[in-house]
């Protein structure tokens, strides 16, 4: 997890989820939310529609986590 970055954080995620290392995983999706306003802009960001899904949980839970704070 030391290596993950902004640019490549969707791609390990996608990895991760396809392949089922849960620990992964959890770690690459901790680090989508917590740099979700960097990541989102990113092109690798667009990857995660291969897995609508898996889009569809890091949306909802970056709103919940959002309005939550608020």
């Amino acid at each position: 997890m030391s290596g993950l970055s902004i640019q490549y954080a969707c791609d390990v995620l996608l990895t991760a989820d396809q392949y089922n290392l849960h620990n992964l995983r959890d770690q690459a999706v901790k680090f989508l939310l917590d740099d979700f306003n960097e990541i989102v802009m990113t092109k690798s960001f667009g990857t995660l529609l291969k897995n609508p899904d898996l889009a569809l949980e890091i949306i909802r839970t970056f709103a919940s986590k959002n309005i939550k704070q608020n």
